[in-house]
């Protein structure tokens, strides 16, 4: 689960130090997404590095993905405004899954590094608002260990 330590809340977004927290080794991460209204077909980072592009996990009108730099494995999803959404996605090895928790995960490879030194937990994209979410981000998990599908079911 989220520590607190070392979160910091501005505005919209919460930066989150992965020091200690986040590994680029192994781990889970899952938010609860509620949509508003549909986003446009633009990303919408949700769990990223303000610094890059890197996202461990971000959503847009059909797809749920993640982006380490190099490799972008996505799960299409049919999202309907006014519904939550439980999303993870999980790295380990060579190898990263992402999807919606209850359904069998995408799977891409990995390049072994997300290169991040905080996490934004947040809406839009590098907290801005061209991409605004238009919704609601809760419950959001890391954790530094790769989850089991059985585990990643019973979030």
């Amino acid at each position: 689960r989220m520590a607190t330590a070392g979160a910091v809340r501005n505005g919209d977004v919460l930066t989150y130090t992965t020091a200690s927290n986040f590994s680029d080794t192994a781990g889970t991460a899952a938010a609860d997404v509620y949509w508003a209204s549909l986003p446009s077909s633009d990303n919408r980072r949700i769990l990223a590095d303000d610094d890059s592009a890197t996202t461990v996990l971000y959503a847009d009108s059909a797809n749920v993905g993640v982006y380490d730099g190099t490799n972008a494995p996505s799960q299409a999803i049919a999202f309907v405004a006014g519904t939550t959404y439980k999303l993870v996605s999980k790295w380990s090895g060579t190898s990263t899954s992402v999807g919606l928790v209850g359904t069998v995960l995408a799977t891409g490879s990995y390049d072994g590094a997300w290169g991040m030194s905080v996490i934004s937990i947040g809406v839009g994209d590098n907290g801005g608002t061209t991409r605004a979410l238009y919704g609601t981000i809760r419950n959001v998990r890391l954790w530094t260990s790769a989850l089991s599908d059985a585990q990643i079911k019973g979030l």
